[in-house]
């Protein structure tokens, strides 16, 4: 899957390479950042290489490398902590999503997903439905394997993907709708 398109904010150049430098990043020493950091070190690790606190731009900037690099896991953990930064924009939390989609976890994709539709990115709408739809699938797979997990699913199934699919998309539905899935 190639990389999803990085919206920023008004004005500013979209897509995954949008403000790449051309020259090498001032975070050399990817190497050394831990998929497995916290919050703690990875601020740390900012701080050694730039002589001062990070910032969330510096959080940001960094988390964008390690995405357009393939290195997803590092980009979350940057990623994650952003959207945590006072003033984090909510393109972070979109490639935070992307992020969470690349690695395979499907459930924390749409949480971050939902979210971005509710700090008014609509165009993830779409994302939300095409990934309610493949976790009712693959929890439907799952109860077909395992029948009594099914009798126990069948009321939580009704209200997830159909509902998004036919629903307006007016801010009071949407945060309804979210809600429940």
């Amino acid at each position: 899957m190639p990389p999803p398109p990085l919206r920023t904010s008004a004005g500013a150049p979209t897509g995954p390479n949008a403000g790449a430098s051309t020259h090498a990043s001032e975070y050399a020493d990817f190497e050394s950042f831990s998929p497995i950091m916290t919050r703690d070190e990875m601020l740390d690790w900012f701080s050694r290489r730039l002589g001062r606190a990070a910032d969330a731009a510096d959080v940001f900037k960094v988390g964008k490398e390690f995405y357009q690099l393939g290195a997803y896991s590092r980009a979350l953990v940057c990623l994650q902590h952003y959207v945590a930064f006072p003033g984090a924009i909510t393109a972070g939390r979109h490639l935070l999503a992307y992020c969470y989609l690349s690695l395979g976890e499907l459930e924390n994709a749409l949480i971050e997903f939902k979210a971005c539709v509710l700090e008014n990115f609509h165009e993830d709408w779409q994302m939300v439905v095409e990934l309610a739809i493949e976790i009712e699938e693959a929890r439907r797979q799952q109860a077909a394997n395992n029948p009594r997990h099914l009798m126990n699913q069948d009321l939580l199934a009704s209200t997830t993907a159909a509902d998004v699919a036919n629903m307006s998309l007016d801010s009071s539905s949407a945060s309804n709708v979210l809600a429940t899935m």
